[in-house]
């Protein structure tokens, strides 16, 4: 199933580089009325390979955000910092939130 939010070209995108930062955001959203199906929370990339926060993460998710992680400090030829990044794609798709995880390198192709 495509994101309702791609699929429909309509669609609220927020930036979080600092941990905690989408929790801010997507609370007043929700708190708008803004259906969060409808929300992309790019450069999530460090709170996804932070084990102990991805919890929020899937909370997140579990409640329609969808989430847009990028290789923000994450360079060539240091792989394996990519490592925790891909445990946390894996524990996205094991908890059935696959579909809340835009895994686009581009994100200027997303609309």
């Amino acid at each position: 199933m495509a994101c309702p939010c791609i699929a429909s070209r309509s669609c609220n995108t927020i930036h979080c580089t600092r941990l905690s930062a989408e929790t801010s955001q997507l609370t007043i959203l929700a708190e708008e009325g803004v259906d969060l199906r409808r929300v992309v929370v790019g450069h999530t990339a460090r709170h996804l390979a932070l084990r102990d926060y991805r919890k929020t993460i899937l909370e997140w998710m579990g409640r329609g955000a969808n989430f847009l992680p990028t290789n923000l400090g994450i360079h060539q030829g240091r792989e394996e910092t990519w490592r925790p990044l891909v445990e946390g794609v894996h524990e996205i798709f094991a908890a059935g939130h696959g579909d809340k995880a835009m895994l686009e390198t581009n994100p200027q192709r997303i609309v």
